[in-house]
């Protein structure tokens, strides 16, 4: 970074960290705490020291001849790839966050040259804890620290308590702070069970980062977050095939798994879907365990008392999405209204089963929306 001046660190998603240190590797296996000791020479590089930091809290720092040996210890269940550290000249700074049940530093290690701009852009951060506290549940690692490091290139990667972020300057690297932050609840503390079911981690982290849009501008501002974060390719949310680590991190479980949140809250309504988003990281979280989409659609069908299986069979394990085409007739009291599944004539799956909303246009200027329960291909509607 800035021309010369060296760093080390590991990137281990989604099953690579036995490359560095043997392990049970990828998701299904959790070790209950982690100590990682790392050597670095006893130097420094342009005005600072270099440092190894690692998961959990610095237990002690170690002189060696001319070498400092940095002692981490991590003492929650912890999967393989998340076990992290990373070595180079680091500046360090720390916001200290508290709520009415917790208190704990979020620290910072970045490059010198870096540090006023991410001070500045990353002074919300807390306010970030507060919301997905409030939405989520407790900080599950809140007994340690929350870290923030910097790589200087890459995106971002949720190690637990230490995430590596690429930069943290500007609204857009906040946002990748934002969607990190999300993964310490869900894929950290609460892992999908195996990487097909990498959405209950991407998806919900990129949901929250609408959540966080919707905090700060309203819904509106939600809305048009969630609308560039579009998905209408091939491919199912779950995922067959994960034996590839380069067909793992794929655009369609962030985006679509962020659009099956969102059309789920339509679905089962503010109160119930935030509800059953807490109840699910209850259940299995604060276990430090792991989940599939069959456990969260469990934890939503017990609180909706709604039969979810249509909903979840559709989108996460077929394909594509409906296409609608419509008439209607009118006489002097009622509406007739048609509606054509049209994605048959592709051979896509079909037919979703979708509420779909309808507004109606009265001659005295007046509008009402209806919403139609669309079960079938071919399905007509009488409105009065």
């Amino acid at each position: 970074h800035n021309g010369n001046q060296p760093i080390i660190v590991t990137l281990s998603t989604p099953f690579l960290a036995h490359t560095w240190y043997p392990c049970k590797d990828g998701p299904s296996d959790k070790a209950d705490s982690v100590f990682v000791s790392i050597a670095v020479k006893d130097t420094i590089i342009q005005g600072n020291a270099v440092r190894a930091v690692s998961n959990g809290t610095l237990a002690g720092v170690e002189t060696l001849e001319q070498k400092k040996v940095y002692h981490w210890e991590h003492r929650y269940p912890i999967v393989p790839y998340y076990v992290m550290f990373a070595v180079s000249n680091f500046a360090e700074f720390t916001l200290d966050y508290s709520n009415e049940t917790q208190n704990f530093p979020i620290v910072y290690s970045v490059f010198q040259e870096s540090l006023d701009d991410i001070q500045f852009w990353q002074s919300d951060l807390p306010i970030v804890m507060d919301l997905f506290v409030d939405l989520f549940g407790d900080y599950p690692f809140a007994d340690e620290k929350y870290g923030m490091t910097q790589l200087g290139f890459y995106g971002g990667i949720e190690n637990q308590t230490n995430s590596i972020v690429g930069n943290m300057v500007g609204s857009g690297w906040f946002n990748v702070s934002v969607h990190e932050l999300a993964h310490m609840w869900f894929a950290d503390a609460l892992t999908c069970s195996s990487w097909n079911h990498g959405w209950l981690n991407e998806g919900f982290a990129t949901y929250s980062e609408a959540l966080w849009a919707e905090e700060t501008g309203g819904f509106e501002n939600y809305l048009s977050t969630m609308l560039n974060k579009q998905y209408f390719g091939e491919g199912t949310v779950y995922l067959e095939n994960t034996n590839d680590p380069f067909q793992v991190f794929v655009s369609i479980i962030y985006q679509k798994g962020a659009w099956v949140l969102h059309m789920l809250r339509g679905e089962l309504g503010d109160e119930v879907f935030f509800e059953a988003i807490k109840a699910y990281f209850e259940s299995y979280g604060t276990l430090y365990g792991h989940a599939t989409t069959e456990d969260f659609q469990a934890v939503c069908e017990l609180l909706s008392e709604k039969d979810l299986d249509p909903f979840f069979h559709q989108w996460i394990y077929e394909e594509y999405y409906p296409k609608y085409a419509y008439n209607f007739v009118q006489d002097d009291e009622d509406v007739y209204l048609t509606i054509h599944q049209e994605q048959e004539e592709q051979g896509w799956f079909t037919p979703f089963q979708m509420t779909i909303p309808v507004e109606i246009s009265y001659e005295d200027g007046s509008r009402e929306v209806v919403f139609l329960d669309n079960m079938l291909t071919f399905q007509s509607y009488v409105i009065s």
